[in-house]
């Protein structure tokens, strides 16, 4: 699962560092949720697609940092912008008019939650600790765990 992922480790250091005065929801509740969206990935029929109330509540609240207009009716533009903003020129954003956050891998959610937490300049104390002879990279990121990227 991607429980074992450095963009999970780097959510789950944030969310303890950053939301603890602000928007008090363990980190397990957003693992909770990105699992149960995990299947939205290959639906076709878009309006059955389950979304979760405490990540979109979690997104406005992110958001609003930078954005303090966003809403609950507006917060799915506000992402594509935000998003926009942090691709590098030339790579297009994974959010399109036709896609919503929901739907997006969860890798690609968790990048973009750990770039809405650090409001695009997410610094982090990360520590790339050694690569075995499979070439999985080891991570430490303090004060959380130990993180493998296969």
């Amino acid at each position: 699962g991607f429980v074992n992922n450095y963009w999970c480790a780097l959510l789950s250091f944030s969310m303890s560092k950053h939301c603890q005065n602000t928007f008090n929801m363990p980190f397990f509740i957003v693992e909770e949720e990105l699992e149960k969206e995990n299947d939205n990935v290959h639906m076709d029929d878009v309006s059955n697609v389950y979304i979760s109330l405490p990540l979109t509540h979690f997104l406005v609240h992110l958001l609003k940092e930078s954005r303090p207009e966003t809403t609950l009716s507006n917060y799915e533009s506000s992402l594509r912008e935000f998003v926009d903003q942090q691709y590098p020129t030339g790579i297009a954003s994974p959010l399109t008019p036709s896609t919503s956050f929901h739907c997006l891998p969860t890798e690609c959610k968790l990048w973009i939650l750990c770039s809405l937490l650090g409001n695009g300049n997410a610094t982090f104390d990360l520590h790339h600790l050694y690569k075995d002879k499979d070439k999985n990279c080891f991570y430490l990121i303090s004060p959380c765990r130990l993180y493998v990227q296969i």
